[in-house]
């Protein structure tokens, strides 16, 4: 199986450019701006960082690349997608939204960092619901480390091919935008929907350097739409969550999973993701910090055992206020803590 994979990619490399889909994520629901900018803020009155390192496929390596006299020509190196997401995101005055998001993501030789500054607006209705749009502009830069590769020529015939690099080449840096919008209404199980659209700039990606002949990528646009809603058991110790993703990138793929979440602090749970793995979940959340933790089951054709997919991830939010005129008098003390006076 990997012989396979690693022939399809020299062949992909040497005759074509490819493009780079956007990277997994299990807990995509704890996630949402990474991919949506109009859930920069989603915490209200809150600054929240988070972090979510996914580890796909851990331990799946190429096969050692023989040169035709046999000498090794590339050794064994990890091709297991690796991606990190990383946000710091804030509501301010209860209408807008601001996040700083760093995605970094390596699968095989090539890798890609993508900072982005991420600004929405809420509109809130009689305190029922609410509606925010948004919007995201960042810089992409994109990398193909040549010393991983060996075109099928010069490991057949030794002859070297122009489109494919020897040694590590760099994109400049790209400029990347996306558009988001999303609804959340509290009284309807807390119902949440989103359509989204990243990479909008459709681009061809070349060495800066101008070394190679051809474009080394492509960037394509991402589509998403997502779902969720609450379903309280009994008396509401016990809350059954659902949680939809569906992606279009060159291919449509869905993520679909279920949490059952108790007394507002432990959660486990199953997610399926269309054609690849059952991820099992579990996390502990207290106040305003929370940490998960998910492990998949191969179901796509590879065997089980050491190459599985890890994934973590940890939020902290911090309460911040803003002076405002403060009335004289409280007209309901007892809900002074949600009071908006």
């Amino acid at each position: 199986m990997i012989k396979k994979i690693t022939l399809l990619f020299l062949v992909a490399v040497s005759f074509s450019a490819w493009s780079q889909q956007d990277g997994y994520q299990t807990h995509f629901q704890f996630n949402e701006m990474s991919f949506n900018p109009s859930y920069a803020g989603k915490v209200k009155d809150k600054m929240c960082v988070s972090l979510l390192m996914h580890q796909q496929y851990a331990g799946f390596k190429s096969e050692l690349i023989k040169a035709a006299d046999g000498t090794p020509a590339v050794e064994p190196y990890n091709i297991g997608a690796s991606t990190q997401f990383l946000n710091l995101s804030a509501r301010l005055f209860g209408k807008f939204g601001i996040a700083v998001n760093v995605i970094n993501d390596k699968i095989g030789p090539q890798t890609y960092i993508l900072p982005k500054l991420s600004l929405s607006y809420y509109n809130v209705f009689k305190n029922t619901s609410e509606i925010s749009v948004g919007l995201y502009y960042g810089k992409m830069q994109k990398t193909l480390d040549g010393t991983k590769l060996k075109a099928l020529s010069l490991l057949q015939n030794n002859i070297a091919d122009p489109a494919v690099p020897s040694t590590l080449v760099t994109s400049n840096m790209m400029n990347d935008l996306g558009f988001g919008i999303h609804y959340l209404n509290p009284i309807m199980n807390n119902l949440n929907i989103g359509v989204s659209a990243t990479h909008l700039l459709e681009s061809n990606i070349v060495d800066k350097s101008k070394s190679l002949l051809t474009p080394f990528s492509s960037i394509k646009r991402h589509f998403y739409a997502n779902a969720a809603m609450d379903f309280p058991v009994g008396a509401g110790d016990l809350v059954i969550q659902p949680n939809l993703l569906v992606k279009y990138g060159g291919k449509l793929q869905i993520d679909l999973n279920a949490l059952a979440i108790f007394n507002e602090q432990y959660y486990g749970g199953l997610s399926y993701r269309q054609g690849d793995n059952i991820n099992l979940m579990v996390g502990f959340m207290q106040g305003d910090f929370k940490v998960g933790y998910a492990f998949d089951f191969i179901v796509n054709g590879l065997k089980p055992g050491s190459k599985t997919t890890h994934e973590i991830f940890v939020q902290y939010c911090k309460g911040i206020k803003f002076k405002t005129k403060v009335n004289k008098y409280m007209l309901n003390p007892r809900h002074l803590k949600d009071s908006q006076y």
